[in-house]
């Protein structure tokens, strides 16, 4: 038997007939920032050992805090906990990369990172850019 389904126009928004699409306006944003920082802080403090936890804030606070040093701990907790983890190893050495310029250190991470997950396509993105952009300035400051 066919499922059918109606839709309506209203306001310029399809919706399905019968299911209840408003937002209530006490509902916080998930795209604002302070909500965010909150939920983390809240999630940290009820969990303080989850790797998920700690390497999601983690790269929240140096992406869109600009809280490196924060950041840099909360993944560094990640790392002791799950120290194979092939996605926040990556992250680490992207970090250690974009933030602090250790090439060699990076590129061990990253070497880390593939090892311990050489089937993952995050990780070895990551790798692949590090080893593009970090053989180009390598390259140009070699030859100044």
């Amino acid at each position: 038997m066919p499922l059918h389904v109606s839709m309506q126009r209203s306001s310029g928004v399809a919706s399905c007939s019968g299911c209840v699409n408003s937002v209530s306006s006490s509902a916080p944003d998930p795209f604002d920032q302070s909500h965010r920082f909150e939920s983390y802080e809240t999630a940290l403090g009820e969990d303080p050992h989850n790797v998920q936890i700690l390497y999601k804030y983690g790269k929240f606070l140096c992406e869109n805090q600009n809280n490196y040093a924060k950041g840099k701990v909360l993944l560094q907790q990640a790392l002791k906990i799950a120290p194979c983890n092939a996605e926040i190893l990556a992250e680490y050495a992207r970090l250690l990369w974009e933030r602090e310029n250790d090439r060699k250190k990076a590129s061990e991470v990253y070497e880390r990172a593939v090892e311990a997950d050489p089937e993952n396509c995050y990780v070895l993105a990551s790798y692949a850019s590090f080893l593009w952009k970090s053989e180009q300035s390598f390259g140009l400051c070699a030859h100044l």
